[in-house]
């Protein structure tokens, strides 16, 4: 049976003379007592998965490791790497989830089984007022409205006639 020594990277089962660790892929150092690293792995392929575990762990509430993420990826001091988890923190804040997408196929939300069903209460369209009914409201506007226009065609140039004296 061989030998096994923890990865000082991560800190999984490496076997010992083993050129590199079979979890992070950190390349270690051949020693009889216990493996050293040479150089780590990269943990990230982009700055943008780092960025997406960094948010990852912020939505998760891991604000320190979100920290310590940020800055061994970036090259921070943990300083500055707390300044800059903090402001993506408060971005975070302000934007909102992605919505679903929503396909074809599905139903809408208010259509689906699981969605909570609502009283449906009759509603009053247009109630009359009290008093009059509303034909007889409508009948009175008109009925003003024609006396208006006689008034304005009619008797308004018949005034205006007898009083610029013309018609003597």
């Amino acid at each position: 049976m061989s030998e096994e020594t923890l990865c000082p990277a991560c800190g999984s089962p490496a076997p010992a003379g083993a050129a590199a660790c079979p979890a992070c892929g950190s390349a270690l150092a051949v020693s009889s007592s216990a493996p050293t690293i040479i150089a780590a792995a990269p943990r990230f392929s982009s700055s943008a998965e780092a960025m997406d575990e960094v948010k990852r762990l912020l939505r998760a509430g891991s604000k320190a490791e979100a920290a310590r993420v940020h800055g061994e990826y970036f090259n921070l001091a943990p300083g500055e790497a707390q300044q800059a988890v903090d402001a993506i923190e408060s971005d975070l804040k302000f934007s909102a989830p992605p919505p679903s997408p929503v396909t074809d196929d599905q139903p809408p939300a208010f259509a689906q089984p699981e969605a909570p069903a609502t009283p449906v209460t009759p509603a009053v369209i247009d109630a009359p007022a009290a008093g009059r009914p509303a034909w007889q409201k409508w009948l009175l506007g008109c009925g003003v409205a024609l006396v208006l226009f006689c008034c304005l065609c009619v008797l308004l140039p018949i005034i205006v006639f007898v009083a610029t004296g013309q018609g003597r």
